[in-house]
């Protein structure tokens, strides 16, 4: 990795005006939901499946499909896909609908996915070519297709909050992108069209979750080829990997920078687990300077009143406390006294995720001689600095 373009993604990230567009993959889903969310290529499989239990006669033809998957390359995989959704009866039959609802309609990441969490964390609009509710579930953002170039349009320019799904969703079935064919109906859509590819001229570009055959696909090429011919003012496209090993164990070198494409890559680490941490550690740090928010000098921050604790040991319970606040929701944390309760907690609020996420309305509020509700109240007043306020 280097450590340019780390610091380039960083300040990307850290724009209030154009933050990166994040386009999170099929990995997304399947590392939030434990490996549930199926690979475009179990999907595809799973179609085949679905056409053998339908028709009694597809026996030759589920057999050229499965020798097309295993030996083929991404434009034999879309030409089956083409397939299934013909003999499925289209995109817009009860019967494609039907199984994709069965394949991705169900899946949901756990309340409080550290994966989801960290995507959150970077503060950036999130879209995604996958089909199902990950996202948007564990966000609480409505599904916004791209085959609305209104909804689209209010989305790119911060107008409608939401998760933007590139290739359709399953609720939909017919704005779903599986084949060539959806592939060049999506093109067809002129303005469609238009909103890709001003979204890739008018911000930089995150890949999380996304693979070599994902970035191959029709829709991508076609983009590619377009931000080909403006590669003079075209912003990078970041497309975070993993370091894979070889046989031997030995580091592959990750893929170098396409230029034409305007493609880099960053390793995040050699395990998909690394994912986490990097997103967390990528996060924008916010100042005063940067003004998204201010405390006046009597708040409260944590920074200046409860300094960092050296801490061992809990990093599952703090990464437990992290995951609920970035997730909207409350942590309780529970145990007799000199257990380390505020321990845990301030060394919780030190994380660099909650740190991008709230900067200084980490406030710290000591409420152990507070007796009563009115003195509970007293204190979270001078914490907020406003006993003096009218």
């Amino acid at each position: 990795m280097t450590e340019y373009l780390l610091a380039e993604l960083r300040n990307a990230i850290g724009n209030s005006a154009r933050k990166p567009l994040l386009v999170c993959g099929a990995g997304v889903s399947t590392q939030a939901t434990g490996g549930t969310a199926p690979s475009w290529a179990a999907l595809i499989k799973s179609g085949i499946k679905r056409v053998s239990d339908l028709d009694t006669n597809a026996g030759k033809w589920v057999e050229d499909c499965n020798a097309k998957l295993e030996n083929g390359g991404v434009a034999e995989w879309i030409n089956v896909a083409d397939e299934i959704t013909d003999r499925l009866g289209g995109s817009r039959n009860a019967e494609f609908a039907t199984w994709l609802g069965e394949m991705v309609g169900h899946l949901a990441s756990s309340e409080d996915d550290p994966l989801i969490a960290a995507i959150v964390g970077l503060g950036c609009p999130i879209a995604t070519t996958n089909y199902d509710d990950v996202l948007a579930r564990a966000t609480g953002q409505a599904p916004i297709l791209w085959s609305d170039p209104v909804a689209t349009h209010e989305f790119l320019f911060g107008k409608r909050d939401g998760v933007l799904h590139l290739h359709g969703h399953w609720q939909t079935a017919s704005s779903v992108v599986l084949g060539s064919k959806s592939y060049d109906e999506h093109y067809a859509d002129e303005r469609s069209r238009l909103l890709q590819d001003i979204a890739a001229l008018d911000r930089p570009t995150i890949f999380v979750g996304c693979s070599q055959d994902g970035l191959s696909d029709p829709d991508f090429s076609r983009l590619d080829s377009f931000l080909s011919e403006w590669q003079d003012v075209a912003p990078r496209r970041y497309w975070l990997v993993r370091q894979e090993l070889d046989e031997n164990g030995v580091v592959k070198p990750i893929p170098s920078p396409d230029n034409s494409r305007r493609l880099f890559a960053l390793a995040f680490g050699k395990k998909y687990p690394d994912l986490v941490p990097f997103l967390r550690e990528i996060a924008p740090q916010l100042t005063k300077s940067e003004g998204v928010f201010v405390a006046d000098e009597d708040v409260r921050c944590i920074d200046q009143h409860e300094p960092k604790p050296e801490i061992f040991g809990r990093d599952s319970e703090i990464e437990t406390i992290v995951n609920a606040v970035l997730s909207g929701k409350t942590a309780l944390i529970a145990g007799g006294p000199g257990m380390g309760k505020t321990s845990v907690a301030t060394a919780a609020f030190y994380d660099p995720g909650l740190v991008a996420q709230f900067g200084e309305r980490r406030i710290f509020v000591s409420l152990e001689a507070a007796a009563e509700p009115r003195a509970l109240l007293t204190q979270l007043v001078d914490a907020l600095g406003m006993r003096d306020r009218r």
